[in-house]
């Protein structure tokens, strides 16, 4: 199949890309790189400009001269209702001019989006607006305006299928017809060495600072400091962001233990990287994460937004470093059978036929 993946803010849509690649697929990735992450693609969305004169060629006139270069696909697959300018119903229109130039579009659901936030208040917790608000600028999220939950529900009617890739998004669109069963992440285990999570000096505790209010960074980063205080001479904590992968990917491998992520029920694509690695892994993995997934356990240690809870699993894990070896062989194990690459990749081929 000719296949076009639009849009890629985790890397998620490059893992899909080279899965489907290696089942023989021709698979097309346009993206913005997001940002300083620089997630390599084969269309950018870039303007080669600078300043007032490149942000109106990202957002306009460069996805407009792309036009026949994303058209005539057999799938068009998008990452997020939001993939061009907000303004002047632009993205909508640009969205369903490229519908109806592709034979068959999708959604994944893997983000922030209306639904996802319309759900949201059913959870015992979650990054709820508020949050985000507080912790990113007072800005309201784009997702609470009239015209994105609009917009948002018009595309999730128009596309083929809806694809979740965990409990939350699933539920978040169980309403509509053309919801797909839950995929999990797409990860290329076969680029990813692993090795046995040994403890050298200190343990060496991670957390990426990224969407801080959508994290939970404020719980995670008091209870780091806790324990570094501590246990000062048993572990090194360290909170750092705004890299490119390849460079987050090198820094991971020197760690122990990964803090991904704690108001989700779920967890996401760096914490599957983590679990690729041998890594002890913290973040969402709530009992219906689990059942979405038919599975009974993980090795990914269940946090809360609870800086005393976060303490707690660490602190147990410092008192009794000969569980992370076990747990990353378990870890690396548990990646290999859920989120292999070429796996998931079938698992879409399938979603997309059949839909």
């Amino acid at each position: 199949m000719k296949i076009l993946l639009l849009g890629d803010f985790s890397a998620f849509h490059k893992n899909l890309k080279e899965g489907l690649c290696e089942l023989g697929h021709q698979v097309t990735l346009v993206s913005h790189g997001d940002s300083w992450k620089k997630i390599s693609n084969d269309i950018s969305l870039q303007s080669q400009y600078k300043g007032i004169r490149g942000k109106l060629d990202r957002k306009y006139i460069r996805p407009i001269k792309l036009l026949p270069e994303l058209s005539g696909f057999d799938i068009i697959q998008f990452i997020n209702p939001l993939q061009f300018s907000q303004s002047f119903n632009y993205n909508g229109k640009l969205i369903s001019l490229l519908i109806k130039r592709n034979k068959k579009s999708f959604l994944v659901a893997a983000g922030d989006d209306s639904f996802y936030f319309k759900f949201a208040p059913n959870m015992k917790y979650s990054p709820l607006p508020t949050s985000i608000k507080i912790d990113e600028n007072n800005r309201r999220p784009v997702w609470e305006k009239k015209k994105t939950i609009r917009w948002n529900h018009t595309m999730a009617n128009l596309v083929n299928g809806i694809i979740p890739i965990m409990y939350e998004y699933a539920q978040g669109y169980k309403e509509f017809s053309n919801l797909q069963a839950t995929i999990p992440i797409p990860m290329n285990i076969k680029d990813i060495i692993y090795k046995e999570n040994v403890v050298k000096d200190k343990i060496v505790i991670f957390h990426g600072l990224n969407r801080p209010g959508f994290k939970g960074t404020a719980h995670i980063s008091v209870a780091m400091d806790i324990i570094q205080k501590r246990y000062p001479k048993k572990v090194e904590t360290i909170i750092k962001g705004n890299m490119p992968l390849n460079k987050y990917l090198t820094l991971l491998n020197r760690t122990n233990i990964i803090i991904d992520q704690t108001y989700s029920y779920s967890y996401g694509v760096n914490a599957v990287y983590s679990l690729a690695m041998g890594k002890v892994t913290l973040s969402g993995c709530e009992p219906e994460c689990l059942k979405e997934f038919n599975l009974e356990s993980s090795p990914i240690i269940n946090i809360l937004p609870d800086v005393n809870q976060i303490v707690s699993a660490l602190e147990d894990l410092v008192l009794h470093p000969e569980k992370i070896p076990k747990i990353g062989k378990t870890s690396r194990k548990y990646a290999e059978d859920l989120h292999d690459y070429k796996i998931i990749a079938q698992k879409y081929i399938d979603t997309w036929n059949n839909s």
